[in-house]
């Protein structure tokens, strides 16, 4: 599962374990909003919004508190992008969360990180991390609980870097993320459209006589 020695010189890689970010919840109706005070007294008052440029970034944005827990992470963006030679705006990650055996079927096919591709039936959200230095317990990291950081902050990552896939199991991480956003609906394949590039079919331009046809017949 892990690698044994990291890359040198240090870099981030797709299926990277981070240790210690914080994920927030935003819930957007209960959101509240930082202000400094603009005029009046008392409860009456009148706020401005605060507004902050963090370091290294290029704009500015507003400052709210909301909720959010801290755990380890697992980089998501994949390697091609996390190249410091060709900095990007941001990366993101997803979070990992206590494997509980009982609260799984097949669980055989959920350690094994199994084909999501294949005839049996895997855990699409799911990959199996295992035991992660520092934490008691086993992992998996859920694709479905993402946060980005800003290509700022990628130093910052990597100095909390815990674990580094081997080869295989980051290409298992890869295909199972892309499975899981990419896998379509029941409905979709009913309807013949799991595929829809194959299914459309490109306009052909009318010939002249076609449109003049269409002129006369408006």
């Amino acid at each position: 599962m892990f690698a044994t020695l990291h890359d040198s010189p240090p870099c981030l890689r797709q299926g990277d374990v981070i240790g210690d970010l914080f994920f927030p919840l935003a819930r957007p109706a209960s959101l509240r909003f930082m202000g400094i005070h603009s005029s009046g007294s008392g409860t009456n008052i009148e706020l401005k919004p605060l507004v902050e440029k963090p370091q290294g970034s290029r704009r500015e944005y507003l400052q709210v508190l909301t909720h959010g827990v801290i755990a380890h992470a697992a980089v998501m963006s994949q390697c091609c992008d996390l190249d410091k030679k060709h900095p990007k705006n941001s990366f993101c990650l997803c979070r990992l969360i206590p494997f509980e055996r009982d609260r799984y079927k097949n669980v055989d096919a959920l350690v094994e990180n199994i084909d999501p591709w294949g005839v049996e039936n895997p855990h699409f959200q799911f990959f199996y991390i295992g035991q992660v230095d520092g934490l008691e317990g086993e992992f998996l990291a859920d694709y479905g609980l993402l946060t980005t950081l800003s290509w700022a902050d990628y130093d910052f990552a990597l100095g909390r870097k815990v674990h580094q896939l081997d080869d295989v199991s980051r290409n298992k991480f890869r295909v199972k993320a892309g499975s899981f956003w990419g896998r379509p609906p029941d409905e979709d394949v009913r309807a013949g459209l799991a595929n829809p590039y194959g299914s459309v079919k490109r306009p052909v331009a009318p010939t002249l006589r076609e449109r003049i046809r269409t002129f006369f017949h408006k």
